[in-house]
């Protein structure tokens, strides 16, 4: 008998004041003891109050919760009608285990050892929620490790797919869930109660009291699974979700990576049946699982693709995969990557969608919190609680030093997904922020410089920009290779002041870290967007910077071009600082030729230039250029006699690189004057002062110059190592010690 007759029998009055008095007594509301005995509190004020009959599951959990041992349970003289059931039988219903199964032994480890019994104190269910980015294999791993798990669980398994992101399915419901989960059970429909509440209790008892391993497969949310999950009982329970499922916060959570490179490409030869590719095709594999993003899922299609073709056809295919049209080369008609992300997405609320749109197209690999913000429009902490749930959902990946990235793939979708306005508005805004505090940072790495006009300042609630050198140093090292693409990207879409400005602002540190590359790649697309725009005198100091990263790198033929246009443009705009740089730059054409009697007239004429306009560092760098000229031609008096007046100028104005720079050419001197004490004092302070302007480079100079004069040959191999790991870091070749020529 239950409520829906309208006659209350005295049982359920006597159990209804029964359990009021015991929830007084421990000090529960309502609302407590329905959280902690997993029945809603509405059901539990009917039991109360004899409007609805309690049932043994009810009357068990809340014993449970009460600590009441069998008071309630017993109260329960009549059990609502079941059909005869047999014994429960072991139930399997997983999907199947691939034989192609590669590179997760350790995760297939870990889960195991998370749900093997034993793991957990005795009579406690046992949790693992396995997230991770859309291909990525969850469900592949799960499968794997609940089939040898069986073993463990004499109720055997239960694998249900709730359908939280299928595209093509709406997610099942919690009754859905609790349903057919007491089906696959073999519990008969006259034995499950009407009540959602008895249901899930009832799920909840035979899941524990059968052994059962629960396999709960594409969660959407806590809220779809919360009602399924058993408090005790030989079981446990394996969740595979997109995403982090925060409210399960006192259970274990694996997130799942993208396969490691080896075994992604031992995936991709098993799938395509290809063992034996040779040198080529073996490149050609590395390469597309690196396209293929390392998800199991991609690396499978494209594998699939090359499987029965012969040699010359797999290179051809892989050979054009790559391109713009990336993501439909990872599409096989039924199993299609962007479907998964557009799931993903679509699920997220729209503020969040709309911010995870505007973070696509930033160009970079990273990003921090506050570049965020510039592009959202946002503040930083509303950014920060959406960057959180975009990494929850296993959208964006959390990098290192509070920064976040993307995975390749899920950015193309996103890119592809944003319109070209939206891209052009966020890549300015992007810009904007970034050229502000990339010249503040390059006037405390390199402050004696010439400097344009700052740009506007970019505020944001709680972010202020680098406050010291070291702050700045740091800035740039983090940040430097966005802002080489990001000049890229403001040149490709007009915003040609802003791609000088900022291509101007990367000089002093690349100059400082010697990343030669990227400071070339910068300039050049600064000159060409000077050059549209017709900006001469941009164009001018841009061609000067472009000679000296040259010059710095070594290409002289090159660097001389620069100097010599770069000079004639400033005679021409009667530029007097630009041309006495540009005369500066061009000595080291001179230098690098071992043409150190020219080289000696260029900087005497640049020296004459700077002393006039009074500008004191530009003349003690071209004093320490005149020394190692001077050191050249064999005149090493008057080359000390200069750096010596070098140094004392780059310590009164503190500034530690051209410190290291001027007494590693001293130490240079003195060791071919053959006074290898004074040497040896001289590089030892260069390494010092290298240290503290950040410049591997300078350091390692010194610890070669101090290898090549220390008279104890310990000391000088270990000197010699440090410095061949230091070039190694900087990707350097190392040649010995010579005479050092840069500017």
């Amino acid at each position: 008998m239950d409520s829906r007759d309208g006659r209350f029998p005295q049982q359920n009055v006597r159990f209804g004041a029964a359990l009021r008095e015991l929830r007084l007594e421990r000090g529960l509301s309502l609302e407590a003891l329905a959280r902690v005995a997993h029945y809603s509190k509405s059901q539990l004020s009917k039991v109360e109050n004899s409007r609805a009959q309690p049932t043994a599951q009810l009357a068990r959990a809340c014993d449970d919760a009460l600590r009441s041992g069998t008071l309630l349970s017993d109260l329960v003289l009549v059990e609502p009608p079941s059909a005869p059931t047999s014994a429960p039988a072991r139930v399997s219903g997983l999907p199947r285990d691939t034989p192609h199964f590669t590179g997760r032994t350790e995760e297939l480890a870990h889960l195991i050892s998370l749900l093997a019994p034993g793991r957990r104190r005795a009579g406690a269910a046992r949790f693992c929620v396995l997230h991770g980015m859309p291909g990525v294999g969850k469900t592949t791993l799960a499968v794997r490790a609940a089939n040898e798990l069986l073993v463990d669980f004499p109720g055997g398994c239960v694998f249900i797919d709730l359908h939280g992101h299928t595209s093509d399915m709406p997610a099942a419901t919690p009754d859905e869930a609790i349903d057919r989960c007491l089906r696959r059970l073999g519990i008969a429909a006259e034995a499950i109660s009407w009540h959602r509440d008895d249901r899930a209790a009832l799920l909840r008892d035979r899941v524990g009291q059968q052994g059962v391993l629960l396999v709960l497969d594409n969660v959407a949310n806590h809220a779809q699974i919360a009602s399924l999950l058993p408090g005790s009982g030989h079981c446990a329970v394996l969740i595979t979700s997109r995403n982090r499922i925060a409210a399960l916060d006192d259970v274990p959570h694996v997130q799942l990576a993208p396969l490691p490179t080896d075994a992604a490409t031992e995936l991709f030869r098993v799938v395509s049946d290809i063992r034996d590719p040779g040198p080529a095709l073996g490149e050609l594999i590395e390469r597309t699982v690196g396209i293929c993003g390392r998800l199991p899922l991609t690396v499978r299609i494209t594998a699939a693709r090359c499987r029965d073709q012969d040699v010359a056809a797999a290179r051809t295919l892989l050979a054009s995969l790559g391109g713009e049209d990336l993501l439909n080369d990872l599409d096989d008609g039924e199993r299609e990557v962007t479907r998964l992300f557009a799931a993903s997405v679509r699920a997220l609320p729209v503020a969040q969608q709309e911010v995870f749109l505007s973070l696509a197209a930033h160009p970079g690999v990273d990003f921090d919190v506050f570049a965020a913000s510039a592009m959202v429009v946002q503040r930083p902490g509303e950014v920060l609680r959406a960057l959180e749930a975009l990494t929850d959902a296993n959208l964006i990946l959390r990098g290192r030093d509070g920064r976040f990235e993307f995975h390749h793939l899920v950015r193309a979708y996103g890119a592809r997904r944003a319109s070209p306005e939206l891209k052009r508005e966020k890549i300015r805004r992007l810009a904007e922020y970034s050229l502000h505090v990339a010249q503040v940072a390059d006037r405390l790495i390199a402050p004696h410089r010439y400097h344009p006009t700052p740009a506007e300042v970019v505020a944001l609630p709680g972010w202020a920009p680098p406050a010291t050198r070291e702050d700045a140093v740091t800035w740039m090292s983090r940040e430097f290779d966005t802002l080489v693409t990001l000049s890229v990207s403001t040149y490709r879409l007009g915003f040609d002041h802003l791609c000088t400005m900022l291509s101007h602002a990367l000089q002093g540190f690349a100059f400082l870290t010697k990343m030669w590359d990227g400071w070339i790649t910068a300039q050049t697309a600064g000159l060409a967007a000077a050059r549209r725009t017709g900006d001469r005198i941009a164009e001018a100091y841009l061609l000067n910077g472009l000679g000296l990263a040259h010059i710095d790198k070594g290409d002289s033929g090159e660097a001389s071009r620069c100097f010599h246009t770069s000079l004639a443009m400033f005679t021409e705009l009667d530029d007097e600082r630009g041309l006495c740089n540009t005369l500066s730059n061009l000595a080291w054409v001179h230098h690098e030729a071992d043409d150190f009697a020219r080289a000696l007239v260029a900087h005497q004429r640049a020296l004459r230039f700077h002393e006039r306009l009074g500008a004191e560092v530009a003349a003690a760098i071209t004093l320490r250029g005149i020394a190692i000229a001077e050191a050249g031609l064999g005149r090493f008096a008057g080359a000390i006699d200069h750096l010596c007046r070098a140094l004392l100028t780059f310590d009164r104005f503190q500034l530690p690189l051209d410190l290291a720079m001027a007494l590693n050419c001293l130490g240079d001197t003195y060791r071919h004057a053959n006074a290898l004490a004074d040497a040896a004092d001289a590089y030892r302070a260069a390494r010092e002062s290298g240290r503290l302007g950040g410049s591997r480079f300078e350091q390692a100079r010194a610890l070669a110059g101090l290898a090549s004069v220390l008279p104890r040959q310990s000391e000088a191999d270990r000197c010699l190592a440090e410095a061949q790991a230091f070039y190694g870091e900087l990707g350097l070749p190392f040649s010995g010690v010579q005479l050092h020529l840069g500017p």
